[in-house]
């Protein structure tokens, strides 16, 4: 049944959001109030439009709804029976300048639905997602349509045994939206989907076993590009060695695939560490030898990740670090990955929150040491949170990279976006 919170029926969220894309379409241009007078049937069809792109890429379609049911599956039938289910309805619209998108930059126009559904019970949550991204230039180009399908659990199965997952499916129509870091970006449409599953399980008061496993493919959106994937796979034990020390091993494997093939693989012995700094700070180090093997080749090198996160009276710090393999880069080859990575947010008033990141990259292929791109990422902004359910936001992010003269990935490209949203469930 559809909730009904502040008299508020699901029906008239729906219409409201047909009404104002039709009004965004009257301000921006005709051609986006045409495009506009559909969206309202794009919002209640989310879901089955969201089938016929996981048609076209059945492996990773196989791989998402069988996570479903196996996540579904894993919520206790007493906690199933005992849910309260909340449906969730939004629209945002955007305005937003790329200096990317024409050879002087130009302004565009976007609306943003979305609907959500959560169930919540004593032990556990989900919380399912479909968003859909309509964009329109006002000078150039024609109207850009994104899905986007987002899951999250949590699950605690028992006193000792706690589960986490979550996973996204995008369709874009340029890969640069993508929430991702690391990999050098294509000037294409693409296809990314990405599956976490992680489970921790106390063996004593001292010692924890973590498993963590991740599932991710992409495929670029141009001719011949193939369907690449990864699959890791880490499983790591921990004690506590002293009062704030937290000491152990881990065994990480990695397999990687291009168009059903096994392209490459990695196996990799981790000492594994947990630092309690302060009450506020922690610093987790993972590192050790890793063999890398694909087409009769292998190469030894370290796999390392430090992660540093600090939080303290409305601050948040986080800070990331390491070097890694990855097979889901829209290529057929495996690339390795050098990144550090920071960002902070700040809650300054009870409304107002201000947040940043900054972050740098490098790649190349996976056999050589060779860098064949170099990039980084910078954004600020800041929240205004005008009433409970309405938020501004203002944005500027810069993306540049480079790359070797046969790979066409330069790029330099300053974002700034002012985002209004109004939550109607």
């Amino acid at each position: 049944m559809c909730p009904e919170p502040k008299s508020v029926t699901c029906g008239d969220a729906l219409i409201w959001i047909w009404g104002a894309a039709l009004i965004a379409g009257l301000i921006f241009d005709s051609e986006l109030f045409a495009a506009s007078a559909w969206i309202g049937a794009m919002t209640w069809i989310g879901a089955l439009s969201m089938v016929f792109v996981l048609a076209s890429f059945p492996h990773a379609a196989a791989i998402f709804v069988r996570t479903l049911v196996v996540l579904f599956a894993l919520i206790p039938a007493s906690a199933r029976g005992a849910a309260n289910h909340t449906l969730r309805v939004s629209l945002a619209s955007e305005l937003r300048y790329d200096s990317l998108a024409t050879a002087s930059g130009d302004f565009a126009g976007k609306l943003l639905p979305s609907l959500g559904y959560a169930r919540q019970s004593e032990r556990s949550r989900l919380d399912l997602d479909y968003g859909l991204t309509l964009t329109h230039p006002l000078r150039a180009g024609s109207l850009l349509v994104d899905h986007r399908g987002e899951l999250r659990l949590r699950l605690t199965a028992t006193r000792r045994l706690a589960i986490d997952a979550n996973g996204a499916l995008y369709r874009v129509a340029q890969s640069t939206s993508l929430p991702r870091f690391g990999v050098a970006y294509a000037e294409a449409g693409a296809f990314w989907s990405f599956l976490n599953l992680n489970a921790r399980t106390r063996l004593s008061r001292a010692s924890t076993l973590d498993i963590a496993a991740r599932s991710e493919w992409n495929a670029l959106l141009i001719d011949n590009a193939p369907v690449s994937g990864t699959n890791n796979l880490q499983i790591s034990w921990r004690h506590r060695a002293f009062r704030r020390v937290e000491l152990g091993l881990g065994l990480r494997g990695q397999l990687f695939s291009a168009e059903r093939a096994i392209s490459g693989n990695s196996l990799a012995l981790l000492f594994v560490s947990r630092f309690v700094l302060s009450p506020h700070a922690t610093l987790r180090l993972d590192l050790g030898p890793r063999l890398y093997r694909a087409s009769g080749q292998s190469a030894w090198d370290a796999q390392v990740r430090l992660q540093l996160d600090w939080a303290r009276r409305g601050w948040q710090l986080a800070l990331i670090a390491g070097r890694d393999y990855v097979g889901a880069a829209g290529f057929a080859s495996t690339l390795w990955t050098e990144f550090v990575q920071g960002g902070f947010g700040v809650q300054l008033t009870r409304a107002l929150r201000l947040f940043g990141y900054l972050g740098a990259f490098r790649n190349g292929l996976a056999a050589r040491h060779q860098a064949d791109a170099i990039g980084y990422g910078a954004s600020l902004g800041v929240e205004w949170e005008i009433a409970e359910q309405m938020q501004w936001r203002l944005a500027y992010d810069r993306l540049g990279q480079s790359g070797a003269a046969d790979t066409g990935l330069d790029m330099g490209r300053d974002i700034v976006t002012l985002r209004f949203g109004y939550q109607f469930i």
